[in-house]
């Protein structure tokens, strides 16, 4: 079963099964799944080829970026040669 929806996010990390099936859905896409949290949201923009997601900022040394308390995060976007494949079920 796959998901047709255009947005995902979690509130809490997944089962194991259901998150490795995200890492390999955000690999397959060119995303490295380690830079994305278990929490941003990332949307599937269909008609313009694209995935838009919240990943970590990371320094010119490779460390992540605090954003006080957090780490920061920017918005990226993916440009692809067709459209983004559908989401993996949530279960």
């Amino acid at each position: 079963m796959i998901s047709t929806m255009l947005k995902h996010q979690f509130d809490r990390p997944p089962p194991p099964q259901i998150l490795h099936a995200w890492q390999d859905w955000l690999t397959a896409h060119g995303i490295d799944p380690f830079a994305v949290p278990i929490d941003s949201v990332i949307e599937r923009r269909v008609g313009e080829r694209q995935i838009a997601y919240e990943a970590f900022v990371c320094g010119s040394n490779g460390d992540l970026v605090r954003d006080g308390d957090q780490f920061a995060r920017e918005v990226r976007c993916v440009q692809l040669d067709a459209a983004p494949a559908p989401f993996p079920a949530d279960g």
